[in-house]
């Protein structure tokens, strides 16, 4: 089975403030993805940089969960997503976050 995106939102509401810039930000994106039709989802976290951000920023960075886009836009950081689900194929959902929990954080991780 394939995981898909069950939804897609702005962690924290920063995308709607007027100083947002798309080609200078870092923004941390929750992705609820599920296995199979009507199974649920659980709730994934990326951090979406620019690489003017990173070019900015002053201070170390990490590079587990996060993505970089040239510009952000929502058609690419779904294109992004939908893009690494498609090269996913789980018999269940222990496998499929197995193989998420390399790119983006989930809410269950540790437990």
């Amino acid at each position: 089975m394939q995981p898909h995106i069950a939804s897609l939102g702005d962690y924290g509401g920063f995308i709607e403030r007027s100083t947002f810039d798309p080609k200078n930000c870092s923004v941390w994106i929750t992705v609820e993805i599920g296995l199979g039709e009507g199974n649920g989802a659980d709730q994934f976290n990326v951090q979406v940089v620019t690489p003017e951000y990173l070019r900015l920023c002053k201070k170390p960075m990490w590079g587990k969960s996060i993505l970089i886009v040239e510009s952000f836009t929502w058609e690419e950081v779904e294109e992004s997503i939908r893009e690494l689900l498609s090269g996913i194929s789980a018999d269940n959902w222990d496998d499929a976050t197995k193989i998420l929990t390399r790119y983006m954080n989930w809410e269950f991780d540790g437990m």
